[in-house]
């Protein structure tokens, strides 16, 4: 699923890459999930970002960290977490042969119904969880998350400039869970004081998702 998805998609069929990443995103929603020792976290909105110099190496693709990970494997960056396609890359050259990107995890379902939400949140509390060395991994759900119907897609969060570019080419390639408003409405941020995660309520609507019909 995340080693070579792209590669059967032609250069410029925007229609042919979202739906690729519909494909993907319907997957991972409903069969997949993060693992930490024996707790399980859902996946409640991602965001694909993707760069290959031989296809898809345009500017408004480029948004995306460079890094040399396996399909499958978790990437800790600037910006949050990411579910890595097969990525490589020459560290001083890349305009040699290369290709890396993956799925920027922006808010997840913990098992208890809180919703964490937020690219850097969704990151510290996954880490946190970690204990004895165990750290958080891709896989297999042992229960279905999400019914595909109740998979959207909007606007990635980004730019004002590169969000532009994903609306010129009509790329929504931010997946979420419409039900996301029925569920208790909590998320968790960080005490800056403590250093600790701690619950809040709040509403999850955002510009993005206001818009939508």
């Amino acid at each position: 699923m995340m080693a070579n998805p792209f590669d059967e998609v032609a250069i410029n069929d925007y229609v042919g890459f979202q739906d690729k990443c519909r494909e993907i995103a319907i997957d991972l929603f409903s069969h997949y999930c993060i693992k930490c020792n024996e707790k399980e976290y859902y996946f409640a909105e991602i965001e694909f970002y993707y760069w290959d110099k031989n296809n898809w190496n345009e500017k408004w693709n480029r948004v995306t960290y460079p890094r040399i990970c396996k399909a499958g494997n978790l990437f800790y960056h600037l910006s949050g977490i990411d579910i890595c396609f097969d990525s490589y890359y020459n560290e001083e050259n890349l305009n040699d042969e290369a290709r890396f990107g993956g799925i920027l995890i922006r808010a997840i379902r913990c098992e208890d119904g809180i919703v964490v939400a937020g690219p850097w949140n969704c990151m510290l509390k996954l880490l946190n969880e970690c204990k004895d060395g165990c750290m958080p991994q891709l896989r297999l759900s042992k229960k279905s998350c999400i019914k595909k119907e109740d998979i959207k897609q909007t606007y990635r969060a980004l730019g004002e400039d590169d969000k532009k570019e994903d609306k010129n080419r009509h790329l929504e390639l931010c997946f979420y869970d419409a039900k996301i408003k029925e569920w208790n409405q909590k998320k968790v941020r960080l005490n800056k004081k403590s250093g600790s995660l701690e619950e809040y309520r709040s509403n999850y609507k955002t510009e993005r998702f206001d818009s939508l019909k």
